[in-house]
């Protein structure tokens, strides 16, 4: 089977321990919750007010609580499918309308998180189980992403990738600042690693000379659960908002 490198892959420790993961209880188990989230609705406007994107997400789980499906009913949207066996996950991705994409295939340590997967990376974990590092290597290319926590929360992920090639090195880093409330949210699955444990205040993100900072609000349920959160991104040089993405959440 043909490998093809997806640079997106790349973002997963970096966008994983941003929600929670779920449980897992097949083989290897991690220290972790069942998902709770039911949707996701998502949009994003321009500076202009001008809707950009929108994402509409339904999560199922299976009856030990793991996540087996993300469906996005939007328009052009992209479905996932997660399968279970043993120290093996399979996730499946398929554009509606479109065949699927070949298989993503996990494999798992003692601990239940991945290790490696066949697009050529390999994954390591702290003590918590929150993703280190995932080094995508491929004879055209070294890809790393690098990850940092303070009080088991995401502070730096940095991320560089050099053509072999090329001796130049793009490098480009996320620093987020927390808020004191616990993020309650938990879909994503528990072999991709522990999520954070508080709900983020800022984000800044830098590639070369270009900087982008966005600020997080949140609406609250009566358990303490986010059921609407605001992410508004702005240029440091003006002040100006570039884009604002609100997020609605509804759980089982």
């Amino acid at each position: 089977m043909k490998v093809n490198y997806n640079p997106n892959m790349m973002l997963i420790c970096l966008l994983l321990v941003m929600l929670g993961a779920c449980k897992k209880n097949d083989g290897p188990t991690p220290v972790s919750i069942v998902g709770n989230i039911k949707t996701q609705n998502i949009v994003t406007t321009d500076s202009t007010g001008t809707v950009v994107n929108t994402n509409n997400l339904l999560y199922t789980y299976d009856l030990q609580g793991r996540l087996s499906l993300i469906q996005n009913t939007s328009s052009g949207g992209l479905n996932e499918t997660f399968t279970y066996h043993g120290n093996i996950v399979t996730m499946v991705q398929q554009p509606i309308g479109q065949p699927a994409s070949d298989p993503v295939i996990y494999n798992l340590n003692n601990q239940g998180y991945a290790q490696s997967d066949n697009q050529n990376t390999v994954y390591t974990y702290d003590v918590t189980g929150r993703c280190l590092t995932a080094i995508v290597t491929l004879p055209q290319l070294t890809d790393t992403t690098l990850n940092t926590y303070l009080n088991e929360n995401l502070i730096v992920s940095r991320h560089s990738a050099r053509f072999t090639d090329s001796v130049n090195l793009h490098v480009d880093s996320t620093l987020y600042t927390y808020l004191p409330n616990a993020d309650k949210r938990n879909a994503l699955p528990a072999f991709w690693g522990q999520g954070n444990v508080n709900l983020a205040a800022t984000q800044t993100v830098t590639s070369g000379t270009y900087r982008q900072t966005a600020n997080y609000t949140y609406d609250l349920d009566t358990q303490s659960r986010v059921v609407t959160e605001r992410h508004v991104s702005q240029s440091p040089s003006t002040g100006l908002t570039l884009y604002t993405t609100v997020t609605q959440y509804t759980y089982y």
